[in-house]
């Protein structure tokens, strides 16, 4: 198969499925003419490859470009499952990408259980609304829920679709941002006070 079949390919895969494992795309991690052919090709749609060190899955998106920020139609989320969103990648992604730690072996390592959850998030976030919650949010891969435990991961969407500044500029313009997520913010860049 040449080089332009095989981008062809590729690019058809990942945007039919959004995420795919990177063991079914070795060829894409492996080859850097490739993975610019297939990013390039992306581009030209309004498209961007996803991929980060330690996920194992590549995954494609809407560019910042072309993305709807008043709606995050490509999220097809409301501000509060943003806000949610937000706060689940502050807990779980956030200290990797831009604090001290490493990243971890498994990305699904650090979890937090949903009472937790449930204690951090101030407002009316009732059991049963935070249970939907969860759920679309596994359904569309940003969390993966932690098998008999009543828990949450970081799913490969929240590893790799964050744009943080531009999410979090957009919740605070809508008021959608829960004081959890402010807070959390304000001790990271005060430690100790």
């Amino acid at each position: 198969m040449s080089m332009d079949e095989q981008a062809t390919a590729i690019c058809a895969e990942l945007i039919r499925r959004r995420l795919v494992p990177r063991n079914e795309l070795a060829e894409l991690g492996d080859d850097a003419l490739l993975r610019q052919e297939v990013s390039q090709r992306l581009s030209a749609v309004g498209l961007v490859l996803l991929e980060r060190p330690g996920v194992p899955y590549f995954g494609v998106a809407l560019h910042a470009t072309y993305r709807d920020v008043e709606q995050f139609a490509d999220y097809g989320l409301d501000n509060r499952a943003l806000g949610l969103l937000l706060h689940l990648w502050l807990r779980l992604v956030a200290k990797f990408i831009y604090g001290e730690q490493p990243m971890p072996a498994d990305y699904t390592q650090e979890t937090v259980a949903l009472d937790t959850l449930a204690a951090e998030l101030p407002g009316e976030w009732k059991s049963i609304t935070l249970e939907r919650y969860i759920t679309r949010l596994a359904k569309l891969d940003w969390i993966t829920k932690v098998r008999g435990a009543e828990a949450v991961s970081a799913g490969p969407m929240l590893w790799l679709a964050i744009h943080h500044d531009d999410l979090l500029q957009y919740l605070r313009e809508k008021k959608g941002i829960v004081k959890a997520v402010e807070r959390y913010l304000r001790e990271e860049r005060e430690p100790g006070e």
